[in-house]
């Protein structure tokens, strides 16, 4: 949607009071032009405490326990939804945000199945709204230069990709326990950069994975340790590197390695490409 000249502030709903929910929707609030107009989450101590922090920001939200078409019809001047729930939930809120015609954006993954995926894909296709995931680290200085790099053709042919992801904040176990497992939590944000830096597309994986950290990890069925291999199409290879938790905090690396030369960055810190 294109939008020029004098307007009203944009609407904007917040679906999904937690961590990432409160983030997102202080991030809108600080906005020019935009106002977070209501916010949603089944848990109504999580939307209270969520209202009463914008309000301190300027914004007056609304409170409800569901997205539901009365959601739409009492907000008129809603412009788009921010989904920032648990993955099993996005479905649902992906749906009804299309049916509404209402532009979305939803944190990775898009839903916790392909079959979700491909239903949400259809729905905003119908509706004609954009459907933006959340693979911030696209929009990071020196992830977007190392791309940069590439794509200009500055380390030749790719021929080795490697992407570290190391978490340096412990979660609860139950968040855990919710997420989706590590693959479909953490580590897709990692497989979505190996693409992104690369410029190629994937063609075959093979993964190991472990508990190396947390034994809890196992009582349902996940890991907290792992590495994928990538094979691109153009024959080069790659590994992404995942942990859960680091003792020595959060850690991510980029590194592209071509046939006349190399560009990485990381760990973490701004302004730290090397081009050789």
């Amino acid at each position: 949607t294109r939008v020029t000249g004098p307007m009203a502030a944009l609407g904007v709903v917040v679906v999904g009071c937690g961590r990432m929910g409160t983030i997102h929707a202080c991030n809108l609030a600080r906005l020019p032009g935009v106002q977070v107009v209501a916010v949603v989450d089944p848990v109504p101590a999580a939307t209270e405490a969520l209202g009463a922090k914008l309000r301190e920001m300027g914004s007056d939200p609304a409170c409800y326990g569901e997205l539901t078409a009365e959601v739409f019809a009492a907000h008129p001047g809603i412009f788009a939804v921010a989904i920032t729930t648990t993955s099993s939930a996005h479905l649902p809120a992906i749906l009804a945000s299309a049916a509404a015609g209402k532009h979305i954006f939803v944190e990775k993954p898009v839903c916790a199945t392909v079959s979700e995926a491909q239903a949400c894909l259809a729905a905003v296709e119908a509706a004609k709204v954009v459907l933006q995931v959340g693979f911030m680290r696209r929009y990071d200085s020196d992830f977007a230069e190392v791309q940069r790099i590439v794509a200009a053709g500055g380390v030749g042919k790719v021929q080795m990709v490697r992407v570290r992801s190391f978490d340096g904040f412990k979660q609860p176990t139950e968040y855990y326990r919710s997420s989706g497992g590590l693959y479909l939590d953490m580590a897709c944000h990692d497989l979505d950069m190996a693409r992104f830096i690369s410029g190629l597309e994937v063609e075959s994986v093979v993964v190991n994975g472990s508990v190396t950290v947390d034994p809890a990890f196992a009582d349902f069925g996940d890991i907290d340790t792992s590495t994928i291999s990538l094979k691109f199409a153009n024959g080069a290879l790659g590994v992404v590197e995942n942990l859960r938790f680091a003792t020595y905090g959060h850690d991510t690396q980029v590194e592209v390695v071509g046939s006349l030369g190399s560009v990485a960055s990381g760990p973490n810190a701004q302004r730290t490409v090397r081009h050789a």
